[in-house]
């Protein structure tokens, strides 16, 4: 899945496209028992332009880089990050960075401080 997602961006990224709302709902299985994965929801995708960053706070929160909420501008990277958030759902079974509001979710995720995979999983 993982490999999947990442290939589809690498080709959204080659165009200079950033998805900017990457979450297993944007996912679509090609065919039952499959591992083919479609990217879709390109509702909040933007063209990005040479020497332009992206400013626009967006997003879902669980998924969403620390570069879009610091609002200092953005590209491609954030697409990156959300991947990052879906590779550690598929091993954990949960999200890295939670909290019990959005401020202090925003506040973990701009710190880095998620919850440490288990070991032995």
């Amino acid at each position: 899945v993982v490999q999947s997602v990442a290939s589809a961006l690498a080709y959204l990224h080659s165009h200079n496209i950033v998805h900017r709302n990457l979450k297993p709902e944007s996912l679509l299985y090609k065919k039952r028992n499959t591992e083919e994965i479609k990217l879709a929801s390109f509702g909040l995708a933007e063209f990005l332009k040479p020497q332009t960053a992206l400013t626009t706070a967006c997003g879902t929160p669980s998924y969403v880089a620390p570069e879009i909420l610091k609002q200092h501008g953005y590209g491609k990277e954030v697409d990156l990050w959300s991947l990052g958030v879906l590779a550690y759902e598929i091993c954990a079974l949960r999200y890295p960075f939670t909290a019990d509001n959005l401020p202090a979710l925003v506040m973990r995720i701009v710190g880095g401080k998620y919850q440490p995979l288990p070991l032995g999983r």
